[in-house]
């Protein structure tokens, strides 16, 4: 039995199969894919509500699927970066204060020794462009406050490049993983209790026995208790749990009825000089030559959009008041008064329409992902030490003992 129809979920269920093994995935949502969701119907183009590129991927193991399927896929380091203040572009030398400042970041995390150090203490007091670099890579990249954030733990995710956008959506991707699996959707896992001679796995409305369960729902629901275990986790476990919360990464997809002059396809758009911490959002302009712009926001101001709700949407019809949770002109953000979004340079034919992922306020998820807390070693307890001495089940050439009955927690960060 195997909890969660994610990536983590659906490579364990592979994996088992190829070894022969019986199994049934058990996924709370109506889909297949966990955060990796991919909206093909709201829009003019596919569009990824969840995670959208192929991180490291020379190395990704969905890259090959991705190709075997025959999907597009076009690397997107190095993509073109756009600062603007009020809408007016920023000059040369304030660009490469930005860029030196992203390196510097680098060289100060690799002097961080073993005794750890928040992402946030990198910055030296006035240091504008470090702070900058920061909120970047912590809110936007991590989803969380720097204060909050692990140095070690960043330099142990290593570097995501290459980074590649899959044209078709990675989520199509990773529902591939599903091909040949048996996944029972809508069934939403309650309780799991260790017998003697089995595993009881309790959903909503049913009660199932196997022989072994393999959990893989985030650390969100899991410190949010959604499911009793029996025995119970455990305090290492609780305590590791409590050094990975969830960070918050929201999106809003606006469709234009035109590109943006100037901006070339998959294009970045960034707020120049005022970039506060609080309110981290980039633009990913036109990806694919669509007509879509997406705006990404990350951390306190992605969690501000989650906790908004219906409020912070855009309506569907141009010439309508855009209630949102921050407020932009012509694409140049200038202000944070909340309860505005204007485009006034740019007809908009629909904005932000499709169903949002709400990874934040669904149980099943709980979050965007997670990531580990600054001087918190407890995280150690989950992601470094297979279950009882077993090999990881969602790792390349793992493998599974089947002498007795268990239950194995593995997290896969998405």
């Amino acid at each position: 039995m195997i909890v969660g129809a994610g990536v983590a979920g659906l490579a364990a269920a592979r994996q088992l199969q190829a070894q022969g093994h019986r199994v049934l995935v058990l996924e709370a949502a109506q889909r297949i894919g966990g955060r990796a969701f991919t909206d093909r119907h709201s829009f003019g183009a596919p569009v990824d509500l969840g995670c959208s590129w192929l991180h490291q991927a020379d190395r990704n193991p969905l890259t090959p699927i991705a190709r075997a399927l025959g999907f597009t896929l076009r690397a997107h380091d190095g993509a073109p970066e756009h600062f603007l203040d009020a809408g007016r572009a920023l000059g040369a030398g304030q660009r490469k204060a930005i860029a030196m400042a992203r390196q510097r970041l680098v060289h100060a995390m690799q002097g961080v020794g073993a005794d750890d150090a928040a992402l946030a203490a990198m910055a030296g007091t006035g240091d504008a462009a470090m702070q900058r670099a920061i909120s970047e890579l912590g809110e936007l990249d991590a989803g969380g406050a720097a204060e909050d954030i692990s140095v070690l733990g960043l330099r142990a995710q290593g570097g995501s490049a290459p980074n590649w956008l899959v044209r078709q959506g990675l989520g199509r991707v990773v529902e591939s993983l599903a091909q040949g699996v048996h996944v029972a959707l809508g069934q939403r896992v309650v309780s799991i209790a260790q017998r003697a001679a089995s595993v009881q796995v309790r959903t909503a409305d049913s009660a199932i026995t196997a022989a072994h369960c393999v959990v893989t729902v985030s650390t969100g629901v899991l410190r949010a208790k959604a499911i009793r275990f029996t025995p119970g986790l455990g305090p290492e476990t609780l305590a590791a749990l409590e050094a990975l919360p969830m960070g918050h990464f929201n999106k809003v997809i606006l469709e234009l009825d035109g590109p943006l002059r100037g901006f070339t396809p998959g294009a970045w758009l960034y707020e120049g000089r005022s970039f506060p911490p609080r309110r981290a959002l980039a633009f990913l302009v036109h990806p694919f030559a669509s007509n879509l712009v997406i705006a990404m926001a990350g951390g306190h101001f992605g969690r501000q959009l989650a906790s908004a709700g219906a409020a912070a949407r855009l309506p569907g019809r141009a010439g309508r008041a855009a209630p949102a949770c921050w407020r932009h002109d012509g694409l140049g953000a200038q202000s944070a008064v909340p309860g505005q979004l204007c485009l006034s340079a740019h007809r908009r034919r629909r904005g932000a329409r499709g169903p949002g992922a709400g990874w934040r306020r669904a149980p099943a998820f709980c979050g965007r992902g997670h990531g580990r807390r600054a001087g918190a070693d407890l995280w150690r307890g989950l992601s470094e030490r297979p279950a009882r001495g077993r090999e990881h089940p969602c790792l390349p050439g793992a493998h599974l003992s089947i002498r007795r009955p268990w239950v194995m927690v593995c997290f896969v960060p998405q």
